[in-house]
């Protein structure tokens, strides 16, 4: 079909090294030794200007994708292990489409990404935390062009091979959207981090206490 040799037209794969597990570490401190003071309203206004650019265009590729999937049917099948839905429920094993299976990650996401952004806002307004939007600034065009349908319908790379990370079904739905959120936050806090430096403290003079002990 059409699709078909739309989405196979290039051998190119999703690089294989995983930045995910050090991209939280990196942008917080990034963020905390930047030496811009994130209280003063001009900067904070130009972050909330930012979030709400970066968000926009998100928003836009996700109407794009969705527009584009649907444009042309792609009819190979993808077969599907027994899984939990949102709210707890037990997903039998069944077969869609390509495209079903493609819409169905997409609208996964953009559930995920919405609550995510509600709830970054929420707590912003709510408890005044900015580190979060900053936070989002940058990992949310990182995640959005980690993920697979970027990878395949915008990037044009391969989606088949055995070992093809690309080839569906893809792993599991993101994690719940406010723990990852509400992590985000409390990295950054600095009360968190002054607590996790002075028991970094204390582990160091306890090792040094014990060493001249022996």
């Amino acid at each position: 079909s059409t699709s078909t040799s739309t989405s196979t037209s290039k051998n190119t794969t999703m690089p294989g090294i995983n930045w995910k597990m050090i991209l939280s570490p990196i942008l917080v401190y990034a963020i905390e030794t930047s030496h811009i003071d994130w209280t003063d309203p001009f900067n904070l206004n130009a972050a909330r200007a930012a979030y709400a650019a970066v968000t926009l265009c998100i928003a836009i590729l996700k109407l794009w994708l969705y527009r584009k999937i649907n444009a042309s049917y792609d009819e190979r099948r993808v077969k599907m292990k027994p899984s939990k839905g949102v709210t707890g429920e037990e997903i039998p094993a069944r077969e869609l489409s390509v495209t079903d299976h493609d819409l169905e990650q997409l609208q996964a996401s953009a559930r995920t990404w919405l609550m995510a952004t509600l709830i970054s806002v929420g707590i912003h307004s709510w408890k005044g935390w900015y580190l979060p939007i900053i936070f989002q600034c940058f990992s949310q065009p990182l995640m959005a062009y980690d993920a697979p349908l970027f990878q395949i319908h915008v990037l044009g790379f391969s989606d088949s091979g055995d070992h093809n990370p690309l080839k569906r079904p893809w792993a599991a739905s993101p994690k719940n959207a406010f723990e990852e959120v509400y992590r985000q936050a409390n990295m950054m806090d600095p009360r968190n981090r002054q607590e996790a430096e002075r028991r970094k403290e204390k582990k160091k003079a306890a090792k040094q206490l014990l060493a001249r002990k022996r």
